[in-house]
């Protein structure tokens, strides 16, 4: 069943109810589920108030102490483009760009000064935490903007002309070479380390699955958490879709009401082989660690090599004792491409299933020359 009552604004509904169209998983990150509510906010509420028309339907997809981001692509990287370049050639509105930046910025120095102080208190660690997932939401755009509109820009300028000003999206360039991917993973990190702070008869690890309002009403309104239902959130697969919770078969039939599907995992290989892009050359050979979240850091030893379906900063120690990296998401510009020229190890990104296909345990080689994964 789902949980919570909001109503969610409207997503677009396939025209043909016979076509079912799939949602495609394109990130996954380890986070709370306060950080998945506040960054389905900024995707769903802010993102049509600032830009009049709404995101593409996406589902967060709690599996394997993660979340997984599905969404409908050929809306976010064919149709919502062209819509933005509409919205930005009217009435000169890549002016508003600067003070959607300025917002994240900001918002970043306030998660990085959070994260120094001592919480006195459970209430005031609540009030630290409503500002912060505030911030989260209408962080949303800064790093939206200068992450995906030049992306957008290469793919579909090679079939048209060019959809953004070059000179927008040159400044959307420096932006995120300034920034980096830090909102994210500092917002993110600042979420976790003031749900450690809370002082509460708790397992600290269940706050993970709490949402906002039960967090808020057991600290303000002493009512007590629903414990068999964070635990079951904590060990099922469910997703986060409408501003609410949906268990498997619930989702299904919310998203087939709506004409869609969910991508199911395909055991993708290639002549045995699994194939992504490589970003720092190399071959080597060593033990399959599949890193999913922090708790499983600890299984990777020296000369393994780490699989993960996207790293952020706090993989750090594994990938100084692994010999190699192995990535299902990515860019050029990815964390894993930077970590692997700076630390000079071989890294394969972009494979898409290697979390998938690959066990703990399994003994492959690495060949960052070619991009190629091979089971040995």
């Amino acid at each position: 069943m789902g949980v919570g009552k909001r109503k969610i604004l409207y997503h677009p509904k396939p025209a043909d109810n016979d076509f079912m169209r799939k949602l495609e998983k394109f990130l996954t990150r380890d986070a709370s589920l306060i950080a998945v509510e506040s960054w389905y906010r900024g995707r769903s509420d802010y993102f049509k108030k600032i830009f009049g028309f709404p995101f593409s339907p996406t589902v967060f997809l709690h599996r394997s102490g993660v979340f997984e981001f599905y969404t409908d692509l050929q809306s976010t990287e064919v149709e919502l483009p062209k819509k933005l370049a509409a919205w930005v050639k009217k009435d000169n509105n890549a002016a508003k760009f600067n003070p959607l930046y300025r917002k994240t910025i900001r918002a970043l120095s306030y998660f990085r000064s959070i994260l120094k102080k001592k919480i006195k208190s459970n209430k005031e660690g609540l009030s630290y935490l409503e500002k912060v997932k505030d911030q989260f939401a209408l962080g949303f755009f800064g790093v939206y903007l200068p992450h995906h509109l030049p992306r957008y820009q290469e793919n579909l300028s090679k079939k048209s002309k060019p959809l953004f000003p070059p000179k927008l999206v040159a400044k959307l360039i420096r932006w995120r070479q300034a920034e980096s991917n830090l909102f994210f993973n500092e917002g993110t990190e600042t979420i976790y380390f003031l749900l450690s702070e809370f002082r509460l008869s708790y397992d600290p690890a269940l706050l993970k699955y709490t949402t906002f309002k039960e967090l808020s009403d057991l600290i303000q309104k002493n009512k007590p958490l629903n414990f068999k239902e964070i635990q079951k959130r904590k060990s099922s697969i469910f997703g986060y879709f409408d501003s609410r919770i949906f268990f498997t078969n619930d989702l299904k039939k919310k998203l087939k009401q709506m004409g869609y599907e969910l991508e199911h995992d395909e055991r993708i290989e290639k002549d045995g082989k699994i194939l992504g892009k490589s970003v720092y050359k190399g071959l080597q050979k060593g033990k399959v660690k599949i890193v999913f979240n922090r708790k499983e850091l600890s299984k990777v030893k020296k000369n393994d090599i780490l699989i993960a379906p996207m790293t952020s900063p706090w993989y750090l120690p594994a990938m100084r004792k692994a010999s190699a990296f192995v990535t299902d998401e990515g860019g050029i510009t990815c964390h894993a491409a930077i970590m692997a020229r700076e630390l000079k190890k071989p890294c394969v990104i972009g494979t898409k299933f290697a979390t998938k296909i690959l066990r703990d345990g399994d003994m492959v080689e690495v060949d960052a020359n070619k991009g190629v994964v091979r089971k040995l």
